[in-house]
């Protein structure tokens, strides 16, 4: 991020110099008033768009004053902007990270959880916290269309991978909507609200990575789909159904390095 807005200075730096050094004699040293030199007019970029006034040098007539007067308000608007980008990033990022942790929280271990299910008691509570979750993911996932290069924040450990968690929630709210024991299922009501989130979620990173699931890295990925989950065929959100979802679920999981 910050590196991010050191390019950006230094693009806007480059740009004015170019912009003074393009005409002789609009630059002048201050007590001998004689034409600056290209060293001299880098260094009066500098001190002009740092705000502190014009230093040894000044310019000549106008409109050089007012061009002056344009470059210290370009750099003082870049610098706003650039810290509010990174006070306003930094928030998302560690949400982003705390989502992923709140859903293994929940389920560490997703392959073991389904058959572990035993009494309505049991399906409701992690039905209930992971239906809570995706709700709070599709909100999260509005910020990547204010925030792009949040979607750069990778993870360097799998357990706080946002997109690898959201995975492990999705397959197992599947698996529970479809459950093989129908007292074990949520209501209708409950199962199309899932389809709808996963939906929104999924479109919202859509103009920010590339998960159309056309991705060649998608043969190779270590994501398999269980097996248990290709047999379901709820008539409210079946395989057929589930499947092109997973295959985006995935593709933003490779997007993410894993």
């Amino acid at each position: 991020m910050v590196v991010v807005v050191v390019v950006w200075y230094a693009s806007l730096y480059l740009g004015w110099f170019l912009v003074f050094f393009s005409v002789q004699g609009n630059v002048l040293a201050s007590p001998t008033l004689t034409e600056a030199s290209g060293l001299e007019k880098l260094y009066f970029t500098g001190v002009t768009l740092s705000g502190l006034g014009y230093g040894d040098f000044t310019p000549s007539s106008f409109p050089w004053t007012m061009g002056s007067t344009l470059a210290v308000f370009t750099a003082t608007l870049l610098t706003s902007l650039g810290l509010s980008y990174i006070i306003g990033v930094v928030p998302v990022a560690l949400e982003k990270r705390q989502m992923a942790q709140q859903i293994n929280a929940v389920i560490d271990n997703w392959t073991a959880e389904p058959g572990q299910f035993t009494t309505p008691e049991d399906a409701q509570f992690v039905w209930q916290h992971l239906f809570s979750i995706q709700l709070n993911g599709a909100k999260f996932s509005t910020k990547y269309g204010a925030y792009p290069v949040v979607a750069y924040f990778h993870a360097s450990d799998k357990h706080a991978a946002f997109p690898v968690a959201y995975l492990k929630a999705a397959d197992l709210l599947f698996y529970l909507a479809n459950h093989p024991d129908d007292r074990l299922r949520p209501s209708q009501a409950e199962i199309k609200s899932l389809k709808h989130l996963m939906n929104m979620h999924l479109d919202n990173l859509d103009p920010v990575l590339d998960i159309s699931g056309d991705n060649p890295e998608l043969a190779a990925s270590r994501f398999n789909v269980p097996a248990a989950l290709t047999s379901m065929d709820g008539d409210t959100f079946c395989w057929r159904d589930y499947a092109p979802l997973r295959r985006r679920i995935v593709a933003a999981c490779v997007y993410d390095g894993w």
